[in-house]
């Protein structure tokens, strides 16, 4: 970045004064059947697509897992069952639910955060 154009040579912070810098939920509603953590490679890519068409960071737009572009989420259910590698135990205090009615919702929403 050239100085002599609205430029500094120091990095600045900007910080909205409507929202104060906080974070703000992004929610996707698609009609195609597709989960945030069983479909988390699909939701990464809509990450990357996010946060170039509002030009910011690829860190900047992040799954409700805390992935973003390229980088897997690392608070994704199941990621830290897989890891620790002791199925037998995870496998002794796993419940199941019965469940009876099984509709099929019309739309499926993900979660990002901007």
């Amino acid at each position: 970045m050239e100085v002599w154009f609205f430029g500094s040579a120091k990095a600045t912070n900007v910080t909205a004064k409507d929202n104060g810098g906080k974070p703000v939920t992004l929610t996707l509603t698609y009609k195609k059947a597709i989960s945030d953590i069983t479909d988390n490679a699909i939701v990464l890519d809509i990450t990357c697509k996010v946060a170039e068409n509002l030009a910011v960071p690829y860190s900047r737009v992040t799954d409700a897992y805390g992935g973003y572009c390229k980088t897997p989420s690392p608070t994704l259910p199941g990621a830290t069952a897989k890891a620790a590698g002791n199925s037998t135990a995870a496998n002794k205090t796993r419940r199941y639910l019965n469940a009876t009615n099984k509709t099929t919702p019309s739309e499926y929403k993900i979660n990002m955060f901007v």
